[in-house]
């Protein structure tokens, strides 16, 4: 669905949906839902907000790829998380999230991160 606001711009009112490949098939899921997402080798485990952690057959990069206009930000190697789920940011660079999760952010990605979470 789609709404037009009071100077005719149109917003999208539904949330973006990412494809899940399962072993029962392709599970589409709203992007919002989604916390955070880790690396394991060539495989991706996807965390929600209040659903189990699921594991596709996708790299990270894939839905880094996926994700990016949704709020994403590559903050280590093999770590993704979902802006919108900070809590907390600290001095010796990392990440809470709301789900109680601590996450280290990457030397090199350090000012890339703090740029996309500044207020």
């Amino acid at each position: 669905m789609k709404a037009i606001t009071g100077n005719n711009e149109i917003v999208n009112e539904n949330p973006m949906l990412v494809g899940l490949p399962t072993t029962c098939g392709i599970e589409y899921v709203p992007a919002n839902t989604i916390t955070r997402c880790e690396a394991i080798s060539n495989y991706t485990k996807i965390y929600f907000e209040k659903e189990r952690p699921v594991v596709v057959c996708h790299t990270l990069r894939y839905f880094e790829e996926k994700l990016v206009n949704a709020g994403f930000i590559r903050i280590h190697r093999g770590e993704m998380i979902n802006k919108n789920y900070i809590l907390k940011y600290n001095t010796e660079g990392r990440l809470q999230l709301t789900d109680g999760s601590i996450l280290t952010i990457s030397r090199r990605r350090k000012r890339e991160v703090f740029t996309a979470i500044a207020c």
